[in-house]
């Protein structure tokens, strides 16, 4: 499966033309992404998470799938790694305190 996803930047960006003059405009990216991975390879995935990057990284990999999820099993899956990277932390008590609750 393919996802595409839109980003809009919320905030205006002023951006300039010829003859000092400067145009407001919003910006917006375009990226397309595979999705389809296996469950356990997203395990794996959050389960080595280290750092906060590798977190950033999982997570918005971990959401482009949820949001292309075929079915609910898959989703309701995909939605309990999603807390699992959420909640960690490089304390261990802070990402022990997540996890509890």
């Amino acid at each position: 499966l393919t996802l595409s996803v839109v980003v809009v930047d919320a905030n205006k960006a002023w951006l300039p033309v010829p003859g000092n003059l400067q145009q407001e405009a919003i910006m917006t990216w375009h990226r397309t992404v595979q999705t389809g991975a296996p469950l356990d390879e997203l395990t794996k995935a959050v389960n080595s998470i280290q750092s906060e990057i590798d977190r950033r990284e999982t997570l918005d990999w971990l959401l482009d799938e949820f949001f292309a999820a075929p079915n609910g099993g898959v989703a309701i899956e995909l939605q309990n790694l999603i807390w699992q990277a959420w909640s960690y932390h490089s304390s261990i008590q802070m990402s022990q305190s997540f996890q509890a609750g």
